[in-house]
């Protein structure tokens, strides 16, 4: 892609499914919705350190996705909904720390995920984040965390989670948040809830 760019147009290579490589250049401010959905064959992706944007369903179904890379000091502080649902793929990914929100069903059907850590800025987990990330065992939440929700059916069908420690941030746990987590044996709670 030619360094002028700025934005990634909305659905600019959806459904290139033989697309196995992209560069994004440094002067990419915004990844627009759809912009690479279904591209079947792609494995890594650099998000640049410019980047402020991820658009809806971005990245959603991007079913050989191994891993996304964010540049840093990272820029982005919104990734939009589905932006990588279905990625059934992907085992890696190391969220932002100038993230606020995790929108809803961002990791939604990320059957691969393995572990994920909550930057501290992030004061919710919307509904159906990851919902369906049959093999996460592992959630972590950076010292001093601002989490105050997790959202609606949020780890719903997280079947291998086995524990969390909830931040004491937290105020807010909504409906079957945790539901279908046949594997949690343990959570810690704190009195903010």
């Amino acid at each position: 892609l030619p360094s002028s760019l700025e934005t990634i147009s909305s659905n600019l290579f959806n459904g290139c499914v033989s697309l196995n490589q992209v560069t994004i250049p440094s002067s990419i401010s915004s990844i627009e919705d759809r912009s690479f959905e279904s591209c079947e064959a792609l494995k890594q992706i650099t998000i640049p350190s410019t980047t402020i944007e991820i658009g809806v369903n971005a990245f959603q179904h991007c079913v050989s996705l191994i891993e996304v890379i964010f540049e840093l000091p990272s820029s982005v502080n919104n990734i939009n909904e589905s932006a990588f649902e279905g990625c059934i793929s992907l085992e890696k990914v190391l969220l932002p720390t100038s993230l606020s929100t995790i929108n809803e069903k961002v990791f939604f059907g990320c059957t691969s995920l393995k572990q994920i850590t909550i930057p501290k800025q992030v004061t919710t987990i919307s509904n159906f984040s990851f919902k369906n990330c049959s093999s996460l065992t592992e959630v972590n939440f950076e010292n001093n965390s601002s989490l105050t929700q997790i959202g609606r059916g949020a780890f719903y069908q997280c079947s291998s989670l086995k524990k969390i420690e909830l931040p004491t941030s937290l105020i807010t746990i909504d409906e079957y948040a945790f539901d279908k987590c046949t594997s949690l044996t343990e959570m810690t709670l704190h009195q903010s809830l």
